[in-house]
């Protein structure tokens, strides 16, 4: 629920790809929401989420939609968009294609969007610093040895956002998020440690290899963990 804890308060939230409705239920129940919007590209699981909307007496309050992504929303119907349980290229992907419809971007005041992916979550932070979005917050957490960050953040506009699309954006803070690193969050730090040995190993089996592909991709490797042991030191790693 860590992406329901980082929506907040909130009027109206639409949750895509909401699935079984699960998110939406415990905004509702814990009075985080007034309204919700839940999507799915898929009629079984909004069968589902109809179902456990009844259950929980809900269904007054939410309004199930079936499309993909963020094409069934229209601009300022809510202030808080999330986008949880898929991969960083699909999310990524989402928004990109919500960049012709603008539900995120077109209507003052922009939406909160919290974005909860479970792969490749530096696609999702440099779409966002691309497109002129801050990131506002960010947490993460681990649950069976799988990391899964979870970031807030919002469109910004006029004189900022000019020179937010100016900057060239840091590496380290695309790759492991700049509020965890400033927070020096503990479990990015856990992460940090796995991915270093993880990588430290991947150069070692190159090494070994001696292959034209292997040593085609040993200055990716060592690039990547340079932004590793920048980020950790950081963290306050030694």
């Amino acid at each position: 629920m860590m992406s329901a804890l980082m929506a907040g308060r909130s009027e109206t939230v639409a949750d895509v790809g909401c699935d079984h409705a699960h998110t939406c239920i415990w905004l509702l129940e814990n009075g985080m929401a007034e309204h919700c919007i839940g999507m799915d590209v898929r009629f079984g699981p909004l069968k589902k989420a109809e179902e456990n909307l009844a259950l929980y007496g809900q269904q007054e309050r939410t309004e199930l939609r079936l499309g993909y992504g963020l094409e069934k929303l229209l601009p300022g119907e809510a202030d808080t968009i999330v986008i949880a349980g898929m991969g960083g290229d699909m999310i990524r992907d989402i928004l990109d294609k919500d960049s012709k419809g603008n539900a995120v971007t077109k209507k003052k005041p922009y939406p909160f969007l919290v974005l909860q992916p479970q792969s490749h979550y530096f696609n999702v932070r440099k779409w966002l610093f691309d497109n002129g979005f801050e990131i506002l917050n960010e947490d993460i957490c681990e649950e069976d040895g799988k990391f899964y960050p979870c970031i807030r953040a919002r469109a910004i506009f006029g004189y900022m956002a000019e020179q937010e699309l100016q900057k060239k954006h840091d590496p380290v803070e695309i790759c492991f998020g700049p509020k965890l690193i400033e927070r020096r969050h503990p479990v990015l730090i856990e992460f940090l440690e796995i991915e270093y040995r993880k990588t430290r190993y991947r150069l070692e089996q190159i090494a070994k290899s001696g292959t034209d592909e292997a040593k085609a991709r040993k200055a990716e490797v060592e690039r990547f963990l340079e932004i590793i042991c920048e980020a950790r030191r950081r963290c306050g790693v030694k």
